[in-house]
């Protein structure tokens, strides 16, 4: 991970979309939680165009204020120990310099930079099930793949 907090003055004008997401990650008791949404993302952003999941933002009617992860060390490991479940994704992706803290309005964020996957390790899925659960991104949803779809794409792939 990159040790170096980012000091920046505010989120300025954000919109998700088909290349960043924003995730409250605030968990239960409010000191900072992987949320379970962050894995179909990661699925779909490595499997689509890659792009970057913001850690500490909420939204509310289309804006974004920064909320912050109280305990950002803690997200991390759960982020990492997930990475490194081949029961909870396909494949770990991430590099030391694709997770970053970010310091906002005195908050700390945490930014997840998802690349897209080679072609060989295609589709990235969850939970060991590549056929339900496997995800695309379009414009600013993860959408989930039928298995027809993802039978389809392994068809593809293969005959290349």
């Amino acid at each position: 991970m990159n040790d170096t907090i980012l000091e920046l003055d505010s989120l300025g004008p954000l919109a998700e979309g088909v290349r960043l997401e924003c995730k409250l990650a605030q968990g239960r008791h409010g000191q900072g939680e992987l949320p379970r949404d962050f894995w179909p993302t990661y699925s779909a952003f490595a499997n689509t165009q890659g792009g970057v999941v913001l850690l500490g933002v909420r939204e509310h009617d289309g804006r974004f204020s920064v909320a912050g992860i109280p305990e950002p060390q803690r997200l991390l490991r759960e982020l990492l120990d997930g990475l490194e479940n081949p029961a909870r994704v396909s494949v770990n992706l991430l590099g030391e310099d694709d997770l970053q803290l970010v310091r906002i309005d005195g908050k700390t964020l945490l930014r997840v930079r998802i690349p897209e996957a080679p072609a060989a390790l295609k589709p990235v899925y969850l939970n060991g099930d590549v056929l339900n659960n496997t995800y695309r991104r379009v414009d600013s949803s993860d959408m989930r793949l039928t298995p027809d779809e993802v039978r389809t794409w392994l068809a593809a792939t293969t005959t290349h």
